[in-house]
Formats: structure tokens, sequence, C-alpha cells
């Protein structure tokens, strides 16, 4: 809206003699518009927008070894063209506001104000489809510079559809942030998304649809970082990648769930300072499923493995009940043989004194065979899927 600035207080002595033509013509000066400031907001149709280093105004500086350093002050700034207005507006004119800004691209219309002699644009294009991605002007897509932003990449980025009370913060290329709550509009909850659901029938959706508003999925979207306070129990909405004997039946209360084709937790720290690790604590469990293998690795050569494609590292841990049982049997296989053995070198015959030589060699025979019987058994004590070095 289009304002003046406020009138500026004059204290003016009391003048009782008569004045000249030129003292009432200062005076009149003092007390008209002349002297306030017009403030107005008009559209403008954005022509340019500068963002790189090369496209950047160069720094006003009397070195002549600085000559060429880009204004980084400029960096987001545009050139326009009021829709109504003849005034030329100057280049390079920056936003309102960095808190909280979508740079326009070329052919979109934002408005442009005057502040104090400057001007600035309010950094959000004017909605003029109803659309996310893109609000250039029809028919004028060709006479733009630095056009880079097209409809065919960004075409099936749309709108979150919202619920009663929601705050929105949406970027042109399927990224969101809803600030929302739960089905009772009572216990508040937050959403991220980054990239919005591309597979077929989504697609083709939106293809009959110019106008169809995005529901979040976050088992189709890119990656979503979902946030809930309290609310009333609900089914699982997950589908977990794993087949998981341990996942809850519902999800409910404070929680956090997180939902991409990878995720990586790096913390860097400082070894110098004891710094870099991570922490998990759980009051009830920590469940780790995967369909592939777990591993754990420490230092440069420590790491166990489990799982099916663990078996690379072909180092086996054993198992303990088959280790129990080997081991019994080879007690049992010693134990039979030493009192056998004993035995046998108890039964001297009085006569001669020799010792029974047959029941040493029947004791010795079946020795061996209990020792080929549990050399058989010892590949049954590794693991398949546990695995070290």
């Amino acid at each position: 809206m289009a304002y003046f600035s406020p009138k500026k207080i004059i204290n003016r002595k009391v003048v009782t003699k008569s004045v000249s033509g030129n003292q009432v013509y200062d005076i009149i000066n003092q007390t008209t518009d002349h002297y306030r400031e017009y403030h107005a907001t008009e559209p403008a149709i954005v022509t340019e927008v500068f963002m790189g280093e090369n496209e950047l105004p160069n720094k006003e500086t009397t070195d002549a070894d600085n000559e060429n350093v880009p204004n980084w002050r400029y960096a987001g700034s545009i050139n326009a063209k009021f829709v109504m207005g003849t005034e030329n507006l100057p280049k390079n004119i920056r936003p309102a506001s960095h808190h909280m800004v979508t740079y326009p691209v070329p052919g979109e219309i934002v408005r442009i104000t005057k502040i104090g002699g400057e001007y600035y644009y309010w950094p959000l294009p004017l909605n003029l489809h109803d659309t996310i991605n893109l609000n250039k002007v029809r028919g004028k897509a060709g006479l733009f510079l630095n056009n880079l932003v097209s409809p065919q990449r960004t075409k099936f980025n749309r709108r979150i559809k919202p619920e009663q009370g929601d705050t929105l913060i949406q970027g042109r290329f399927g990224n969101s942030i809803k600030l929302g709550s739960d089905s009772v509009y009572e216990n508040p909850n937050i959403r991220l998304v980054c990239g919005q659901a591309q597979f077929a029938e989504n697609v083709f959706m939106k293809q009959t649809d110019q106008d169809l508003i995005h529901q979040e999925d976050i088992n189709n979207d890119g990656n979503s970082i979902y946030m809930a306070s309290g609310g009333e129990n609900t089914k699982s909405m997950i589908l977990p990648a794993f087949d998981s004997h341990h996942l809850p039946n519902k999800l409910y209360g404070n929680q956090i769930i997180v939902n991409s084709d990878r995720l990586i937790f790096n913390a860097k720290g400082d070894p110098g300072i004891n710094t870099g690790s991570i922490h998990m604590f759980a009051i009830d469990q920590i469940n780790l499923s995967s369909n592939g293998g777990l591993y754990v690795e420490t230092g440069k050569n420590g790491i166990i493995a489990l799982g099916t494609n663990a078996e690379v590292n072909k180092n086996p841990v054993v198992k303990g009940k088959e280790l129990q049982s080997l081991l019994v049997e080879i007690l049992k296989a010693v134990k039979e043989f030493s009192h056998k053995l004993g035995h046998a070198a108890g039964a001297v015959e009085p006569e001669t004194s020799a010792v029974t030589l047959d029941a040493i060699n029947e004791a010795g025979h079946e020795c061996t065979n209990a020792m080929i019987k549990i050399e058989k058994i010892i590949p049954k004590i590794f693991s398949k899927t546990t695995f070290t070095i």
C-alpha cells in the first residue's frame, strides 16, 4: 500500500510583522508533501537474476589489485520492469529481507518498494497461477535472460495439501516443511519432505490435472522426516524394508520417523578432544534389521559381520550349543579310552606279568573311530551368518 512518510514537526516563531513573498513560499513548502517521502509498492516483472560471481557487479575500490572482486552483497539481486509504471528501475535490486527468501526466476512478478531512497523487492514471487514451481507471465518466457528454471523440469512439483491451521514453507523444487497437527487439531507435528513422489500413478494424475496438489506420502516421497507429538494411536504408516518381527503394530506418542533410500550418520568430531561419537539409548529395545548384512568395524582390522552376505570375510564364529555338544563328545571319547586303557594295564596275568595287548588295541580302535565321527561334526559348529576377523 502506498503511503507518505510522517509530516515533519516544524517549530516556527510567531511573526507579527509583514513577510516577503519568498518567506511565504518557504513556509508553504515546509508544510506541504514536498518534504515528505512517498512510499509505494508496485508489481514488476523480473528480467534478470544475478547469482554467480561472474554475474555480480565488482566492488568499488581504489586498490588496483582488487578491481575485479565480485560484490557478494548483490547475490540474489534482480533487474526488473514495472508492470504498470513507466519509471526505469535501477539495476541489481536486492531482496527486502534475507531471513526467508524465494529467489524469483526471470518472468515472474515481484513487488518493488522504495524505502529510504533505496529500491527493494519483496522476496516472494506473486502467485499468478496457484502453482509452487513457477509463476511466470505466460507467453513471454523467451524474453528473459538467465532463464534456467524451466516448467518441463519442475512441472510435477506441486503445492502441498494443507489442513486447517497449517503453516507451510515450500520450495519450487519439490521440498517442503509443514507445521501441522494431528487429526483432532490438538497435538503438533512437523513433516519435512525432499522430493515429491514420482511413481507412475502419481505422475499420470498430475499430467491429467494441472491443478492437482500433492499429498505427502512417507513411503513414496524421496526423503521424509515426520515428527509427531501425542495424538491418538495410529496404525503403522511406514512400509518397512525388512519384514521384522519387532516392528511395532502401532505408532503413537512422541516419535520421529525417517525414510529414505540411504541414511548416513557421521560424527566426524575431533580425536584430540574425545568427540565424534554416536550414542543410542533406549529404555526398551534397540532393534537392527537388514536383508543384506550387518557389519560392526573397530579400528583397522576388527570386524563383526552378521547376515547372508557376511561370509566374504571367511572367518565364522562358532555356535555355542554346537560347540558344547562337540566338546562333550570329545571328552566322552577320551574318557572311554582312558577307562579301557586303565583296565587293560591292570589286566596282568600273575604267572607272566604280561599286559593284555588285545585290550589296549581294542580301546585304541574305538577311540580312533570316535574321533573320526567327531571330525565330521566340526564344520557344524561354525555360524553361517556371523563372521569376524
